[in-house]
């Protein structure tokens, strides 16, 4: 794969991880997520909500911020330590939890990156 279909494949998997991301907001399993943004490389998450704290959902949720980080990193070759996410009250604008896993992308024979979450 030549650097131009590289950054075409990175490209679609931006898009579809974003696509993502967004269904999340206001969905039936996350209602009270109203927005969800993140940096370039998926490593830094600000996820904003109507709860004062998290309930069960966003809890499980911040599994699919690390995953999606995770499996970025695997795609764009780059080593990524952390996976961080923020959960922002929409009306105070306070941080109410966050939460930071390290992502470790490991090389094996093959040189596949292979993302492993260390909990």
């Amino acid at each position: 794969m030549n650097k131009a279909q590289h950054e075409e494949l990175l490209s679609g998997i931006r898009d579809s991880i974003n696509t993502s991301l967004q269904e999340m907001v206001g969905s039936e399993e996350y209602p009270n997520i109203t927005k969800i943004e993140a940096n370039e490389d998926f490593t830094n998450f600000t996820v904003t909500t109507k709860n004062k704290e998290l309930d069960f959902a966003e809890t499980l949720g911040i599994v699919t911020f690390y995953m999606c980080g995770g499996m970025y990193a695997v795609f764009s070759g780059k080593e990524v330590e952390n996976v961080h996410v923020d959960y922002v009250n929409a009306d105070s604008g306070e941080i109410i939890d966050s939460g930071t896993r390290r992502i470790c992308t490991r090389k094996f024979r093959t040189e596949t990156l292979i993302p492993c979450i260390i909990l």
